[in-house]
């Protein structure tokens, strides 16, 4: 349902690489839902084998919240309504697993308006033709355009990551300074584009301040107890009866 190439590529963040990795198992087994609903078969043991590598991945990335969890036995009933209850239970943690690694890419990243894109946008042309117009050799060259092109990407995102631009900085700072003195006209155009990024996570940075500060970082919570309702007292029936 998962393989080794996929795990070694999933996050070194414990919470987030679990996210990951339940995303990937749940997206399968939705798919052997779908054939078996065409098939004529039944899905169970591909909702088990899912149950029991979510909760197998909980322990090993030590998410605790998710310690009770409960993994059906495979048997002649449907387990349909413990995976929904089980499904549940995880979406309760990975939300929370999210929306707190959303909040701390905002701090490595910046939302920029169209003037701002537009004018970045112009300024990676500029560094491309500066490219072009050097000597650098082809690997070089090429992977200073796949920075380049990431980078670009990142900015018609709905927020820039900081690392990218960054990344590009580095690229061509490195290749001036190993004597490929072609590239200098890329120099101006990136300390350029450097000011846009750095005025825009000012402003976002002064806004930030004037909120309240973030309180300080929770453990994540549990999904909610189950209410198990309890059974009515037994009535008794009296045998005599009066006259």
């Amino acid at each position: 349902m998962i393989s080794d190439d996929e795990l070694s590529q999933l996050p070194v963040d414990p919470e987030l690489a679990f996210v990951q990795f339940e995303k990937i198992l749940r997206t399968r087994v939705q798919q052997e839902e779908q054939d078996a609903e065409q098939g004529q078969y039944n899905a169970d043991p591909y909702r088990l084998e899912y149950m029991n590598k979510v909760f197998a991945a909980a322990k090993v990335y030590g998410i605790d919240a998710l310690a009770d969890l409960c993994v059906p036995k495979l048997d002649r009933y449907s387990i349909a309504e413990q995976y929904q209850q089980f499904q549940h239970d995880v979406d309760h943690v990975t939300i929370q697993i999210r929306i707190r690694s959303a909040q701390s890419d905002r701090q490595g990243s910046v939302g920029l308006d169209d003037t701002a894109r537009a004018k970045i946008h112009h300024f990676i042309e500029k560094i491309r033709e500066a490219i072009r117009q050097s000597e650098l050799p082809d690997d070089k060259r090429d992977a200073l355009y796949d920075k380049l092109n990431k980078f670009a990407t990142e900015v018609d995102k709905g927020r820039t990551a900081l690392q990218a631009g960054m990344a590009v900085y580095i690229a061509v700072c490195d290749a001036i300074g190993q004597g490929f003195k072609k590239l200098e006209p890329a120099r101006k155009f990136i300390d350029s584009i450097g000011a846009l990024l750095g005025r825009a996570k000012e402003g976002e940075d002064r806004a930030d301040h004037r909120l309240p500060p973030p309180a300080e970082r929770k453990r994540l919570e549990p999904p909610p107890k189950r209410q198990i309702p309890k059974s009515q007292p037994e009535t008794i029936v009296d045998d005599d009866i009066p006259f």
